[in-house]
């Protein structure tokens, strides 16, 4: 086998570090080969089906040698496991039958002018609670105050106009 050198910023070799000491892998590739299945995983789940159930994956996965079978995971298991999804990054092939399952499920399906969000509602309900307590204006400072997630939801809701900042009370609202 042949490894190759990777550069990644301080942040992110952190992150690696992390996730890498929360599963017991045993180095940095193995934590990075993870990230990669995950991905591929996530990407076949989102875009194999829209049915109540996406097919098993098959794939395994282990660091210590013993194989692990996956369960069927479901479109919000997905959607829990990446907090907000937008549905031009899912591409179904059938967009209102993909839409009334994520309802039927209780995802949080969010419609804007050009696209259509998908949150997580547990994730979707911290987020708007810790959106009335931002008290400013400021995107680099709202930035550093939200996780990517969080973030990312903003700058949707922001740019499709569904919150809106009320200088009066200094807080961000729903429209």
């Amino acid at each position: 086998m042949r490894f190759r050198k990777v550069s990644v910023s301080a942040k992110v070799y952190e992150q690696l570090i992390k996730l890498r000491d929360e599963k017991g892998f045993p180095s940095i590739s193995d934590t990075i080969a993870y990230i990669v299945n995950v991905y591929y995983d996530v990407l076949s789940r989102l875009h194999c089906s829209t049915d109540a159930t996406y097919g098993s994956i098959g794939a395994t996965h282990s660091s210590t040698g013993a194989t692990k079978e996956r369960k069927r995971a479901t479109m919000l298991d997905v959607i829990r496991e990446r907090k907000i999804q937008f549905l031009s990054e899912v591409r179904p092939r059938n967009p209102d039958r993909f839409l009334a399952k994520a309802k039927e499920y209780g995802i949080e399906v969010i419609e804007g002018n050009k696209d259509i969000a998908l949150a997580d509602p547990g994730f979707y309900k911290v987020f708007m609670e810790k959106l009335h307590d931002l008290n400013t204006s400021n995107e680099e400072k709202i930035k550093k105050l939200l996780d990517q997630n969080e973030y990312k939801l903003f700058k949707f809701l922001m740019e499709n106009g569904l919150i809106y900042y009320d200088r009066i009370n200094s807080r961000w609202k729903p429209v």
